[in-house]
């Protein structure tokens, strides 16, 4: 795996997160509360699940999670309400396991629809740039 740069500490022999000297026999951080934020901040999986976590509403049209119908567990949604954790600023290309756009700041808790409709409108978006 390559070592994707979030936070300018990525090097041997210090903290991911805050750059400080490691402890015992620690590799990349230098403590649990360390290791933990910097997960929360950078790796998908941890991001994407703080995102939808916090958010119990659509950020775009506020529709209540609570209030969407679960869809099977075979279903659409595999079981969920089908809130979907969406990127402001896209990650076009790039890896998303670690990235500095899993940032908290940059993912947004969405409704199926709304996600279906965001994306709509970025396709929209760059084809009209492209000309």
């Amino acid at each position: 795996m390559t070592l994707t740069t979030c936070t300018g500490y990525e090097v041997a022999g210090k903290c991911y997160w805050c750059g400080g000297g490691l402890k015992t026999k620690r590799r990349s951080y230098c403590c649990d509360e360390h290791r933990q934020e910097y997960y929360r901040h950078f790796e998908w999986s941890t991001a994407s699940k703080w995102c939808l976590r916090r958010n119990d509403k659509c950020q775009i049209c506020g529709i209540d999670r609570r209030d969407i119908p679960l869809v099977g567990e075979e279903g659409m949604y595999g079981g969920t309400s089908g809130f979907r954790v969406h990127h402001i600023i896209p990650v076009n290309g790039g890896s998303r396991y670690f990235n500095l756009l899993n940032a908290p700041c940059n993912l947004m808790a969405l409704c199926h629809s709304c996600h279906v409709k965001i994306h709509k409108l970025d396709t929209l978006r760059s084809k009209e740039g492209a000309k």
